[in-house]
């Protein structure tokens, strides 16, 4: 505020100059605060000449601040106006990136080659990331490769890891993880190749993500990073006995770093549970990641639940208390809803459990949202049939898919046609055959990225479909939640709430 007093002081002093304004414009900004800092800019525009030098400053920052404040049309229009007044690579770069933002990529494109052309500055790093992730957004993956591959060794790493991490931001990971593979596969470090495993995760490429952590460990046999994520992985594979010897390989090259750890522990509990057979050595990991770090609460909630299993009840009073607490302090993230419904908490408490849970799936659906565009049926006239979708990872001899089995061939064909969505390889069991012969058609979907399921749901236009695994193993509830069907329905897996605001039902008894 002292900075923004002189600033103010300049102005009076020289009202025919923008660029006193343009600094109390920026000053705002940096505290925050949009309309101060609109009002000093505007005050800038409107007290001086075109054509005087700073004005083009100010038009450049009012842009960019257009564009932070979501006022895409005004910023565009604002920056091309900036472009003509004072043509600098900032400038340039500023409209290329509020054209990404409005996806608007080949003029963004063209921005940045018209800009660095300019400016004679090929080698900007921030220009190269607008002007690739430009390129790739449009598909010209090789172009874009050729572009980092002029920058020198770091810079090009840098630079390729950057618009990787965008590309994924834009729901498209794969492109930036093949990306960030193609630039300099020989030049890779560890670090890097962590970085295109988690991107390869992000789109269910395990098997790529494996190879990428794989790679970073051939280089670095203890890139405790690299250990961890590659350990996580394979447990959501169901791998755990691999999993359980990567986690272990993390205890001994992660004491020097407490986070890494916590987590190494509360892993090794987790895969060891999966045994069945070792229950007792699973509470001793996680006692000891949770006594590593008490802030870390995803131990302590498993710690619970096992000592649950095995009927030990010696501190169940006072470890209930503590979980309640934490529930109703906005602390219930590491939870398993399914486990929750059998543990003695109120109905607030359990609601608030899955509101938790569906406000991570939040996180995972928001950059999915703008790729997916679901079809509207045409209600004005009632369809010939109804077109119902099952999807579950229980198609098959797991409890669920034997509950539901005789569901399927109940169904009136002349009114419905009934597709089934598996989440879950065949078991060669009786009861999928059921299923599958019940089915018009049956789609086993395992794997696949969440946008490809509601994809192919939507292409056979579904009207009502049916999850039948909520917050269970191995379920996607995220695929009913983008909204491919023009119902969806929550049913007997999670036999409660999803407290997901896209899922309209749940079907169940009082």
């Amino acid at each position: 505020r002292e900075a923004v007093r002189l600033f103010e002081l300049a102005a009076e002093l020289r009202p025919d100059s923008p660029i006193p304004h343009n600094n109390i414009g920026l000053a705002w900004m940096r505290e925050g605060q949009a309309e101060a800092a609109l009002e000093a800019f505007e005050r800038g525009l409107s007290s001086t000449q075109e054509g005087v030098y700073g004005r083009g400053m100010i038009l450049n920052n009012l842009g960019h601040l257009y564009n932070n404040m979501k006022e895409t049309d005004l910023a565009l229009q604002v920056l091309e106006k900036a472009i003509l007044d004072a043509p600098t690579l900032e400038t340039f770069c500023n409209l290329a990136r509020t054209l990404i933002d409005s996806s608007d990529y080949a003029r963004a494109e063209e921005v940045m080659v018209m800009g660095m052309e300019r400016e004679n500055t090929a080698g900007s790093m921030i220009a190269v990331q607008l002007l690739v992730t430009a390129m790739m957004m449009q598909e010209k993956s090789e172009e874009a490769v050729r572009v980092l591959r002029q920058l020198p060794g770091e810079t090009r790493r840098e630079a390729t890891t950057e618009v990787a991490q965008a590309m994924a931001k834009a729901g498209r990971g794969h492109e930036g993880a093949w990306l960030l593979l193609s630039v300099s596969r020989s030049e890779l470090g560890a670090n890097e190749l962590v970085e295109a495993g988690g991107l390869l995760v992000g789109v269910y490429e395990r098997n790529e993500a494996l190879r990428a952590y794989a790679a970073a460990l051939r280089i670095d046999p203890h890139h405790a990073g690299a250990l961890k994520e590659a350990a996580f992985l394979v447990y959501g594979m169901g791998r755990y006995k691999d999993a359980e010897g990567l986690f272990r390989r993390l205890t001994l090259v992660s004491h020097s770093d407490d986070a890494f750890l916590v987590e190494a522990y509360n892993g090794l509990g987790a895969s060891v549970e999966m045994t069945h057979t070792r229950l007792d050595e699973a509470v001793k990991h996680f006692r000891l990641s949770h006594s590593l770090n008490q802030d870390f609460i995803a131990p302590f909630f498993s710690l619970v639940h096992l000592l649950g299993r095995i009927c030990d009840w010696t501190t169940w009073q006072t470890d209930f208390v503590k979980m309640r607490s934490l529930i109703r302090n906005g602390m219930s993230s590491g939870i398993g809803p399914i486990f929750a419904l059998s543990y003695p908490l109120t109905d607030g408490d359990m609601c608030e459990v899955a509101r938790s849970r569906a406000r991570e799936f939040q996180v995972v659906l928001e950059p999915l949202r703008p790729y997916f565009t679901a079809w509207e049926p045409n209600w004005s006239a009632a369809p010939e049939r109804l077109v119902v979708g099952v999807i579950s990872s229980d198609l098959n001899a797991r409890p669920v898919g034997q509950l539901f089995q005789s569901v399927f061939s109940l169904f009136d064909k002349s009114r419905f046609e009934l597709f089934s969505f598996g989440l879950a390889a065949n078991d060669g069991s009786q009861v999928l055959f059921n299923i599958h012969n019940a089915s018009d058609d049956f789609f086993f979907v395992q794997g696949m990225p969440p946008l490809s399921i509601a994809e192919l749901i939507n292409s056979v236009q579904v009207h009502i479909l049916i999850d039948l695994n909520g917050y269970t193993e191995g379920g996607r509830l995220e695929v009913a939640a983008l909204g491919p069907a023009a119902v969806s329905i929550n049913y007997l897996g999670f036999p409660y709430t999803s407290a997901m605001p896209d899922i309209d039902y749940v079907l169940t008894d009082r």
